[in-house]
């Protein structure tokens, strides 16, 4: 009697059925991954909203995909000076990409806690971010200089980092001279990409803006809305000769300067030097009433037009050949949000990336009242600038070699 015969294969419909299975299976695998993915992205976008708006953030949403950084104080050269940046480091991976993020109009400069938090968030979400301080930025001039020297922060972090290029995100005045410096050959080379929050396309524009309190839109039509007392402050302080007798041009820049350096009971001390007619416009201003000067302001427009087109990128934007994405808040009364409308128009269609006016911002920090919908809008955005960021070319930084930095 013969051995039985051994099976050494399943029988063919056995194997048929199991093929079946290991292909829904793989099916089934292949979506739920291709899913994760971008819900993995969001989520962690909407860990950087959370940690923007509060450095003490924590729990569930507020962890999702944030590594731990530390952060070290550096200097960098420009073409006539030393300055100085501050660089967020994640602590955990080997390479991420680097983005330089400038400060907008204010006297801390890259000391300013909300850019601080923003710095923090980003990097968190694995950026290597430089943040330099810009002395005429934050002295509440807008000049060209900055443009080079926003340009000089991102070959410094290129060059740190061993990579051809890095990204440039321009908070307000900034946005708008970071797109200058992506647009000009001479200041491009080491600019991958730029993301302009709340930022200006014509300085003029927004000059007049400040003395008629209404936005131009690129339709033609214009719209009511109050701007920020902030603005003419700003314009006058360039300026005082204009608004000022000659006497008391030295007292009124020191008194604006101080009132825009938030330190107004200096203002007001040092006002009381002036003459009758000077203290009189003084104390409208300080006071936040700019009706005595907004008149003056926009009868000497054309007279500073040279000047305004020099920090204003809408003359050279057809140059620009990296991708672009625009971003303003809704009710921003500093740069009003038809600025964006301006800038997407006249960027070339096929560098623009993402343009978002937002209820859930105001002028660079998060606002009041906005919609669910508003917020997720707002953080689909950031889920693009941060998968941007870490798909752009050449866009890598090489981390082993960063030492020393105080932790986080």
């Amino acid at each position: 009697m013969s051995a039985p015969r051994l099976h050494l294969m399943p029988p063919v419909t056995h194997r048929r059925r199991s093929s079946r299975w290991l292909i829904v299976l793989l099916a089934v695998a292949t979506i739920l991954a291709l899913a994760w993915y971008p819900t993995y992205a969001h989520l962690r976008a909407i860990a950087v909203l959370l940690r923007i708006e509060s450095s003490q953030a924590q729990g569930f949403f507020a962890n999702r995909g944030i590594h731990p950084i530390k952060a070290e104080d550096a200097t960098f050269a420009s073409d006539t000076r030393t300055l100085h940046t501050r660089l967020y480091l994640p602590t955990d991976i080997k390479r991420a990409p680097a983005l330089v993020i400038v400060h907008g109009v204010h006297h801390l400069g890259y000391n300013e806690p909300r850019l601080i938090r923003f710095a923090k968030a980003m990097s968190g979400a694995g950026l290597v971010v430089s943040t330099p301080n810009l002395p005429e930025v934050a002295g509440y001039e807008i000049k060209p200089v900055s443009i080079d020297e926003i340009a000089a922060a991102a070959t410094d972090l290129a060059q740190r980092m061993n990579t051809p290029c890095v990204g440039v995100l321009g908070l307000s005045f900034a946005g708008g001279l970071a797109l200058q410096a992506a647009s000009d050959p001479a200041t491009s080379q080491h600019i991958c990409y730029v993301v302009a929050v709340g930022a200006h396309e014509d300085m003029s524009r927004v000059m007049q803006f400040f003395a008629t309190d209404r936005a131009q839109y690129p339709d033609g039509h214009s719209q009511p809305m109050p701007s920020h007392e902030y603005g003419a402050l700003v314009a006058i302080y360039a300026h005082p000769e204009e608004y000022f007798a000659a006497t008391d041009v030295p007292i009124a820049r020191e008194a604006i300067r101080l009132q825009l350096f938030e330190e107004v009971t200096k203002a007001k001390a040092l006002a009381a030097q002036m003459t009758p007619t000077g203290q009189a416009t003084m104390q409208k201003l300080l006071a936040e009433d700019e009706s005595v000067v907004k008149p003056i302001l926009l009868a000497n427009l054309e007279k500073h037009r040279a000047e305004t087109d020099a920090v204003s990128p809408a003359s050279q934007l057809y140059r620009l050949h990296v991708p672009v994405m625009l971003l303003h808040g809704a009710g921003d009364n500093v740069i009003p949000p038809s600025e964006t409308l301006w800038l997407a128009k006249d960027i070339p269609h096929d560098e623009l990336r993402a343009v978002l006016i937002s209820p859930a911002i105001s002028h660079v920090e998060l606002g009041k009242g906005a919609t669910t919908m508003d917020k997720l809008r707002l953080v689909h955005f950031i889920e693009q600038l941060l998968a941007m960021a870490k798909t752009g070319p050449y866009n890598s930084a090489d981390l082993s070699h960063l030492a020393g930095a105080a932790a986080f």
